[in-house]
């Protein structure tokens, strides 16, 4: 029995044209997640975006989320630990929209 063919798809073609939701304009989207944290000692505040973003949205907040995370994110308890994981992630985000077009 032969086997069937294998087809490997890159990020340009997982990406699909719809609007932003973010700005709104008809471009290339993908589902994405971009988290910050802010350490408060013994407390901490967290934001999200997820949903279908351009790939000039997607750099725009995986940038200023990221930034907020290395300089306010160390300074809690559980914050400490959290942050490393939300820069990470931003970052494959980021990496992501490489294959992206406008």
């Amino acid at each position: 029995m032969p086997k069937e063919p294998t087809v490997q798809t890159t990020a340009a073609q997982d990406a699909i044209k719809l609007h932003c939701q973010m700005c709104r304009q008809i471009a290339t989207t993908r589902v994405v997640s971009i988290r910050q944290n802010i350490g408060m000692l013994y407390s901490r505040s967290t934001r999200t975006i997820e949903g279908e973003l351009c790939r000039k949205c997607i750099r725009k907040y995986c940038v200023r989320y990221t930034a907020v995370n290395l300089v306010a994110g160390w300074w809690g308890v559980i914050s400490f630990f959290v942050t490393p994981v939300f820069i990470v992630t931003n970052l494959y985000e980021y990496c992501r929209t490489f294959g992206m077009k406008d």
